[in-house]
């Protein structure tokens, strides 16, 4: 059942993103692929969860 509400809280945050308009972006006009990544690792700080980032 945790998963289930970890999966819960991941997608009401990243819904209440978008509603506040925090939307998807390049941080400049170089950035070409890792805009996703860096938008729902924002969600991820915001709901506190433990996450490693690969290729560091």
């Amino acid at each position: 059942m945790e998963s289930q509400s970890t999966v819960l809280r991941v997608f009401t945050c990243c819904a209440r993103a978008i509603r506040k308009h925090k939307l998807i972006r390049r941080e400049s006009a170089k950035d070409k692929e890792f805009h996703f990544q860096n938008w729902v690792g924002s969600r991820l700080t915001e709901t506190k969860f433990h996450y490693e980032t690969g290729g560091t």
